[in-house]
C-alpha cells in the first residue's frame, strides 16, 4: 500500500512538471539611446524546453529579427559590428535572451515583441511581452523656416517661422543674434511664429531661432530683417581739440544708420563756403569695425593730418540713401597740447589742461551759422 502511494506521488509531481506553461517574466523597460549606440532589448523566460523556441520581432515592420540564438533577417556589418545579435544568459529557472541592435538609427525607434512560439498551440495564446526603443535625434530645421534677409517698411507686420523636428521633438526659441531685447520686450520668445506688428526701424537685425531637444547639437537658422529707413548720423564727440604745427593728427567719427544703406561724405566750412573734402594727402576717410555697432549702423572716421591754423572750423559728416540725408557737424578747435592716444608721452610730473581759445570758438560759431544756412540753400 505505502509502494502504491509513493508510485501516485511521483506521476503526480511528473504530471505537474510537464504541465507548467513556458512564461515571459519580468518587467520590460524602455530603452532610451541616442543614434549610433547599441540598444540591449532582454527577455526572460521560464519553462522551457526543445518544443520552445523565443523570438524577437519589430513590430512595426512585422520584421522576425531572431529566434533563439539565430538571427533570420538580413544582418549586415556596419563599422565592424553586426546590425543584430543575440546574447542567451541562464541563471536557475530563468533564461535570458538579449537582442543588442547596435549601431542605432532613426528608423530602429519603435516597439520590439518577444514571444515564445510553442508547438501544437495557437499563434494567439503564445506568451508575449513588448519593449520600446527610443532613438534619440538631434534636431534639424524644417523647410518651412523663415531663413535670409526679409525687406519691409516702417508700419508693415511681419511674422517669421521656425519650425524643426528630431526626437524628442524640440523646443523652437527666437533671439537677437546681438542679444538686444525682441520685439516682444523680452529677450527671449518661445514659439514657432515670431509677429513683428507694426515694424519699426528699431526691430531690424539678425534673428536666431534654436531648435533644441536636449540632444546635442542643437539646430540654429538665422533671419534678417532690414527696414527700410532715411539716414540717422550721429557724432562720437561734436568738437575735437588738438594743437597746431607740430605734425599731429586730429581724428573726427560719426556714425550713420539707415536702409539701404547710406553714401557718406564729408565736407568742412570755408570763408569761401562748405567745400567737400576727399581722401588725399592731407585727409583719410575710413570705414571702422566694432562689435557695438547695432545692424544698419557703420562708423567712419575722418583724419585731418598735420593740423595747420586754417584746419579749425567745422566739418560735416553727410549720409544720403534714396529715402533721405542727414548731416550732424564737429567743430575741430586749438589745444595747447597734443591730444589722443598718438600723442608722444609727456615729461613726468608735467600736465598741461587743454582748452580751446574763447575767440576761436565764437568766430567758428559766428561763421557755421552763416555758412551753413548758405549750404543748405
Amino acid at each position: 500500500m505505502k509502494a502504491i502511494y509513493l508510485l501516485f506521488i511521483l506521476w503526480t509531481g511528473l504530471v505537474g512538471v510537464a504541465c507548467l506553461r513556458p512564461e515571459i517574466v519580468g518587467d520590460f523597460l524602455v530603452e532610451v539611446k541616442a543614434l549610433r549606440q547599441t540598444a540591449y532589448l532582454n527577455c526572460t523566460v521560464i519553462n522551457i524546453d526543445s518544443t520552445t523556441q523565443v523570438v524577437w520581432e519589430q513590430r512595426s515592420s512585422a520584421l522576425v529579427i531572431s529566434q533563439d540564438k539565430k538571427i533570420l533577417t538580413q544582418n549586415l556589418k556596419i563599422d565592424g559590428k553586426r546590425k543584430y545579435e543575440v546574447e542567451i544568459r541562464r541563471q536557475g529557472a530563468r533564461t535570458t535572451f538579449m537582442l543588442m541592435i547596435n549601431r542605432l538609427q532613426e528608423e530602429d525607434s519603435g516597439n520590439y515583441q518577444c514571444y515564445i512560439q510553442m508547438q501544437a498551440t495557437a499563434a494567439v495564446e503564445w506568451p508575449k511581452k513588448m519593449q520600446k526603443v527610443v532613438v534619440l535625434v538631434p534636431p534639424s530645421m524644417d523647410n518651412t523656416v523663415t531663413a535670409g534677409t526679409m525687406e519691409a517698411h516702417e508700419g508693415d507686420n511681419i511674422t517669421m517661422i521656425c519650425d524643426g523636428s528630431g526626437i524628442p521633438m524640440p523646443n523652437i526659441t527666437w533671439t537677437k543674434e546681438d542679444g538686444s531685447k525682441l520685439p516682444t520686450g523680452h529677450s527671449l520668445f518661445r514659439g514657432r511664429r515670431l509677429v513683428l506688428a507694426p515694424v519699426t526701424r528699431d526691430m531690424a537685425g539678425t534673428y536666431v531661432c534654436t531648435a533644441d531637444n536636449n540632444v546635442a547639437p542643437p539646430a540654429y537658422t538665422k533671419s534678417e530683417l532690414a527696414v527700410f529707413s532715411p539716414p540717422i548720423t550721429r557724432e562720437v564727440m561734436d568738437s575735437v581739440g588738438q594743437a597746431q604745427n607740430r605734425q599731429f593728427s586730429a581724428i573726427l567719427e560719426c556714425v550713420i544708420s539707415g536702409y539701404p544703406a547710406p553714401s557718406l561724405s564729408w565736407s568742412r566750412l570755408t570763408n569761401n563756403g562748405v567745400e567737400e573734402v576727399r581722401d588725399n594727402e592731407k585727409y583719410t576717410i575710413s570705414k571702422q569695425q566694432s562689435k557695438v555697432l547695432k545692424t544698419s549702423e557703420f562708423w567712419y572716421t575722418l583724419r585731418v593730418k598735420n593740423v595747420q591754423a586754417n584746419d579749425f572750423t567745422v566739418y560735416y559728416c553727410v549720409a544720403k540713401n534714396r529715402i533721405g540725408t542727414s548731416m550732424s557737424n564737429i567743430t575741430l578747435f586749438e589745444t595747447v597740447e597734443c591730444q589722443g592716444a598718438a600723442c608722444p608721452s609727456m615729461t613726468k610730473g608735467v600736465g598741461v589742461k587743454s582748452s580751446p581759445s574763447l575767440f576761436v570758438i565764437c568766430a567758428l560759431v559766428l561763421l557755421q551759422t552763416t555758412m551753413f544756412t548758405i549750404y543748405l540753400t
